[in-house]
């Protein structure tokens, strides 16, 4: 009977040029005659480029009986082994040796007797194919990018890294940075960035038929950094420049700890100064920054050299800035927060987040729809000015007591 036996296969690893023949006996059982084995497609002398696809298609037959087993070699590495009557493997040739290759195509039937046929094929040389993966670690003067060679094109990789430039489509005349590991996902430093500047980058690799490049992506640097290396996004409003993002330190400016205080008890004292995360969870430092009672913000420590907590006048200035107390809410908070529960289009930049809050004598709050910074007025002995904003659309000021835990943004000095 006669079958056709369609297959491609999808080959993504390196082999080796030479050959190693296969000493298969063509001797068969008496009276049974061996069964026949060709293949159709490609033709013998066939040329391909690295990265395509290849489609081999045998024709076998065995007249006195079945065709078992189809058994197909690149190379010397048995890349298929069909037990069936149709078999389809993908072929792709990446990272595939330029030069000529074998293709051998083995038959065999319900009694052992084989057959076997064989070409040679050509893999050119092309050009790699290397992705952009990432771009993580943005600091104030740097970054790092992810690259994935997907294929060498043949060749080996004399060059791979990373490229980037102010303007869009930077090549490797721009600024650049090489990797020396020879590894096909590499990740490399982006050095020697401007604060606040958006660039443009692109991982490259290179081989004898020239250089490749992953799609662009863009970044911003940062603008500002605390003395704990968090780094934060600034923004001016009217004539301040305001902090975009809660302040997560856990240091004074002089390089002092900052004491970490979640325990009531300590909180009720109102003599103890400190920190917490939202929820006592540090996962939830990056996004909403951290809680601070008064006697921190007090220190005039607590910011940024050459930043500070807002005095009460500031925030007016900044409330008034926006249209005033009623309308300044919806201008503050950020749109992507649903705790908010809408009215939120942060118009101003400002990105406020509901970051929870610890209040004196209350217990701990872990947002819901509310968030609140202090102001570094004091309000007598025992309390001190701060601000609210909530799912409600007006800015509401308060005065409370100094034992709570509020989150802070600097301004300018």
């Amino acid at each position: 009977m006669r079958k056709y036996l369609s297959i491609s296969y999808n080959l993504i690893i390196c082999v080796s040029v030479s050959f190693l023949f296969l000493n298969l006996s063509c001797t068969t059982e008496e009276g049974n005659q061996k069964p026949d084995c060709n293949i159709i497609s490609p033709v013998n002398g066939a040329s391909f480029s690295s990265g395509d696809t290849i489609e081999l298609t045998v024709d076998t037959d065995d007249v006195d009986g079945r065709v078992s087993e189809l058994n197909l070699f690149f190379d010397d590495e048995n890349i298929a082994n069909a037990t069936n009557s149709f078999y389809k493997h993908e072929w792709i040739t990446a990272n595939v040796e330029s030069g000529e290759h074998i293709l051998k195509a083995v038959a065999y039937d319900n009694v052992g007797a084989y057959n076997s046929d064989e070409i040679v094929i050509t893999i050119n040389a092309s050009l790699p194919v290397i992705l952009t993966d990432t771009i993580q670690s943005i600091t104030l003067n740097s970054a790092t990018c992810t690259g994935i060679i997907v294929n060498n094109g043949g060749n080996e990789i004399i060059e791979r890294g990373v490229c980037w430039s102010k303007n869009q489509n930077p090549t490797i005349m721009d600024s650049k940075t090489v990797d020396n590991t020879n590894s096909d996902t590499f990740t490399a430093l982006i050095t020697d960035l401007q604060r606040s500047t958006t660039y443009y980058a692109k991982v490259f690799a290179t081989n004898v038929k020239g250089t490749s490049y992953g799609i662009q992506k863009a970044f911003t640097t940062y603008d500002l950094a605390d003395i704990d290396g968090n780094v934060y996004r600034v923004v001016k409003i009217g004539e301040q420049t305001w902090m975009a993002e809660n302040l997560k330190t856990t240091k004074y400016n002089d390089d002092i700890e900052i004491p970490y205080l979640y325990d009531h008890n300590e909180l009720y004292s109102g003599n103890a100064s400190g920190y917490c995360w939202n929820s006592d969870n540090i996962n939830n430092k990056d996004e909403y920054g951290a809680l601070y009672n008064w006697l921190v913000v007090n220190s005039n420590k607590v910011c940024p050299d050459g930043w500070h907590v807002p005095t009460k006048e500031e925030w007016y200035e900044l409330v008034d800035y926006l249209g005033g107390y009623e309308v300044a809410g919806e201008k503050m908070k950020a749109t992507e927060v649903t705790l908010w529960g809408g009215g939120a289009t942060n118009s101003s930049g400002f990105t406020a987040l509901p970051g929870g809050y610890i209040e004196y004598y209350q217990g701990a709050s872990a947002g819901n729809g509310i968030g609140k910074w202090w102001s570094a007025s004091s309000s007598g002995d025992w309390r001190a000015h701060n601000i609210v904003l909530d799912v409600n659309t007006p800015v509401i000021y308060e005065q409370i007591r100094k034992g709570s835990m509020y989150s802070v943004r600097c301004v300018k000095d």
